[in-house]
């Protein structure tokens, strides 16, 4: 499951782990993961959430309203794109680096540069994760265990 060490000092969520924690009818997991997206151990780059309340309004409504929207967002740095761009070469993916592409680089590049976790939903979203980036990844539906 982890790929550190040591625990990290907060979290990334990516969208499908966002999804996820709007949709689960699972209240341990909802209620782990909204008192952390509450109060800032679980952080979402500005790009995953734009990506987010545009793909799924709804959701992301339920969200904000759940957290009193104290949703702490990461803001995009140069850091981050580069590391994005390494994240996309690494994988042999053969995607091209875009800026208004998937999130989830985004999500990775942001955990990988401050060296922190990151939360997704779903085995092929671990395996992504764990193929192209050095931090721990895990599975929200695991949040109880950290």
């Amino acid at each position: 499951m982890s790929r550190t060490a040591s625990k990290p000092s907060y979290y990334v969520a990516d969208c499908e782990a966002l999804l996820h924690v709007a949709t689960t009818t699972k209240n341990s997991v909802k209620s782990a993961a909204l008192h952390m997206l509450s109060n800032g151990a679980i952080r979402v780059p500005t790009q995953v959430w734009d990506e987010f309340t545009q793909a799924f309004e709804d959701e992301a409504e339920l969200l904000k309203e759940s957290v009193s929207g104290n949703i702490t967002k990461i803001k995009n740095s140069v850091s981050y794109d580069a590391a994005t761009a390494s994240l996309v070469t690494k994988s042999n993916s053969g995607f091209r680096m875009d800026p208004y592409g998937n999130s989830n680089w985004a999500a990775g590049a942001v955990a990988s540069v401050e060296k922190v976790g990151l939360f997704t939903h779903g085995a092929s979203n671990m395996a992504f994760y764990k193929k192209v980036t050095t931090c721990t990844v895990l599975e929200i539906d695991d949040i109880g265990s950290i």
